[in-house]
């Protein structure tokens, strides 16, 4: 029933936020987190339940780590900051143009 009520609460959001019904993005994302770490604590339950922790402290890590990893991407978006795959991908392209320079001229710099 969680998994029912996670992928019904994450297409529900998706739908109202494309609306531009008002409710907010943020408040959704945090049930939507709590509701996977809540699915995981039951599944550990079920799994090993002598290991496994209380769902409901699941349950709040879920909703913070959700809650963190919006604010973060929250921020790098109003930093205007260029994804970290973005800038490595720039990073190896242009060393592997200088090392292909370098090939082609001897790696001397004199001309």
């Amino acid at each position: 029933m969680v998994a029912g009520v996670l992928v019904a609460r994450f297409a529900l959001s998706v739908i109202s936020y494309a609306a531009g019904t008002p409710g907010g993005i943020f408040a959704p994302m945090l049930v939507i987190g709590s509701h996977i770490g809540l699915l995981v604590g039951l599944i550990a339950q079920a799994i090993a339940p002598s290991y496994a922790p209380e769902p409901a402290a699941l349950a709040l890590i879920g909703m913070a780590a959700f809650g963190a990893c919006a604010i973060a991407m929250l921020v790098a978006m109003m930093l205007r900051s260029e994804p970290i795959y973005d800038a490595l991908t720039t990073r190896a392209a242009n060393a592997a143009k200088q090392n292909a320079d370098e090939a082609t001229t001897g790696g001397s710099d004199l001309p």
